[in-house]
């Protein structure tokens, strides 16, 4: 995926955080390419979890995406694949 496939859109990052439209828990909007992310481990009474439990923090870094990721997209749709694919392959290598 280095180079750009043809046909392939040149995507901004105001582009790409427009189409993923990922939102906080208060509704503002989170820029995809500045994330943060933090795993909590630990056992929760069936399906409710929050931070007052008994959870240990296993790991916390920065989720780097970049926008040479998504130079192959043609389409919105492509791009929120690719957003999907990045941050779980992230998510494996940073967290995990």
């Amino acid at each position: 995926m280095n180079e750009k496939s043809e046909g392939a859109k040149e995507w901004t990052e105001e582009e790409i955080n427009r189409i993923i439209d990922l939102k906080d828990w208060q509704g503002k909007p989170i820029d995809i390419f500045d994330l943060h992310a933090v795993l909590y481990l630990g056992n929760s009474p069936g399906k409710e979890w929050d931070l007052s439990g008994n959870y240990t923090m296993f790991s916390e870094h920065t989720l780097p995406i970049l926008l040479e990721e998504f130079q192959w997209c043609k389409t919105e749709e492509e791009v929120c694949e690719t957003f999907r694919e990045v941050l779980l392959r992230t998510i494996e290598q940073k967290l995990v």
